[in-house]
């Protein structure tokens, strides 16, 4: 049997809840597939990556600098990815992707927020392909979606 499980922002919202969904994968050899939302909120007045990613966009869209939006992303990603242990690689590759989608053309205003929206979950699907791969998980690493 081949189990999927699905976990939402609150499940990822720091290290430690990164570290309990591994757990809770790692329990049980049958759960293969892991869905993953962006990190949630960590608290009573934390923004959420994909409300950040959402007014980087806006702002993008408007022909603003939405460099502190985007930077608080990255840090965010950072600061789980250096309590798990995991390699600054992980952060690296994430603010390459962040910084890529930011400055796509923005010809079409709804797929560039769909693309931006969009890099909460691929970039937390790359964390926790680190994590578990740290824990010693066989996995497969996320792939782009077609024409990327």
């Amino acid at each position: 049997m081949l189990k999927v499980c699905k976990f939402g922002g609150s499940s990822l919202a720091d290290a430690n809840q990164v570290r309990k969904v591994c757990d809770i994968v790692l329990a049980d050899a049958a759960r293969r597939v892991v869905v993953v939302s962006a990190p949630g909120k960590r608290g009573k007045g934390d923004t959420k990556v994909t409300d950040l990613l959402i007014a980087c966009a806006d702002k993008a869209l408007a022909g603003a600098p939405c460099e502190a939006e985007l930077q608080a992303v990255i840090d965010r990603y950072a600061e789980i990815q250096r309590a798990l242990g995991l390699p600054p690689a992980v952060t690296e590759t994430i603010a390459a992707d962040l910084r890529r989608r930011a400055a796509a053309p923005r010809d079409h205003a709804g797929m560039f927020r769909d693309a931006m929206k969009a890099a909460g979950e691929d970039n937390s699907a790359r964390l926790m392909a680190a994590a578990l791969r740290v824990r010693g998980a066989d996995h497969r690493q996320p792939r782009d979606p077609p024409g990327r």
